[in-house]
């Protein structure tokens, strides 16, 4: 949505690279692109202590939920993120882990470390997927499991292929999964002009406008 909107509006293509976080901010590091929109807080402050003259911006937000099949097996609906995950364990339910390093991975873990204070790497019912989001919540509605997810995903996969996995645990206020966008030291005057642009009123709009089945997928939250 962002860069077709931005393309028309510079009369330019972007071709952006959808990876996860640990893998954006590694292209970054490595100089293979200038611009990264990330949601990995911890790995975005030290890349900027590795490299002075970076800039983050925060752009965007939208929660981390806990989704399951609608049987609920665990029974954890309506719990909050915490408790569902201790219920989840007690309970020996099935549980999928990108296991990837990634944005939401590493909230995960924090999660499991808040719930129990380690995450259950040995146990038989932890299975660790390594593979993409929206892979590992196809997976979980095959396998009837339960995985930590974005909401806007979850939202985007129910809408488009009818996904059996519900919201079951989630916390109010919600437990933010904040986007930003990193800028290199080097970046050029083309970098510039769409981090600019994508904090700007016109780019914040869309975002706020930008519904999965007539829900706000994500907040804007720049200046």
């Amino acid at each position: 949505m962002l860069t077709e909107a931005y393309g028309a509006a510079c009369d330019c293509e972007l071709r952006p690279l959808a990876v996860g976080s640990t893998q954006a901010l590694a292209y970054l590091e490595r100089g293979e692109v200038q611009l990264a929109i990330t949601h990995a807080p911890e790995l975005e402050q030290e890349y900027l202590q590795r490299h002075p003259g970076s800039e983050r911006h925060e752009l965007m937000m939208s929660e981390f939920i806990l989704a399951g099949p609608p049987t609920d097996p665990a029974g954890v609906r309506g719990l909050d993120l915490i408790a569902a995950l201790r219920r989840v364990a007690q309970q020996e339910a099935l549980f999928l882990s990108r296991a990837d390093g990634s944005g939401t991975n590493r909230a995960e873990r924090r999660l499991w470390v808040e719930a129990q204070d380690a995450v259950p790497e040995e146990e038989q019912w932890y299975r660790a997927a390594s593979v993409s989001m929206a892979k590992l919540l196809l997976v979980a509605a095959q396998q009837r499991a339960y995985a930590i997810s974005d909401s806007a995903t979850l939202a985007y996969l129910q809408e488009r292929q009818n996904l059996q996995l519900e919201v079951l645990a989630q916390d109010r206020p919600p437990r933010a999964n904040v986007y930003s966008v990193l800028l290199s030291p080097d970046a050029s005057p083309a970098a510039r002009a769409f981090a600019d642009w994508l904090l700007s009123d016109p780019a914040q709009a869309l975002i706020r406008s930008y519904r999965i089945a007539g829900e706000p997928a994500f907040r804007p939250i720049a200046p």
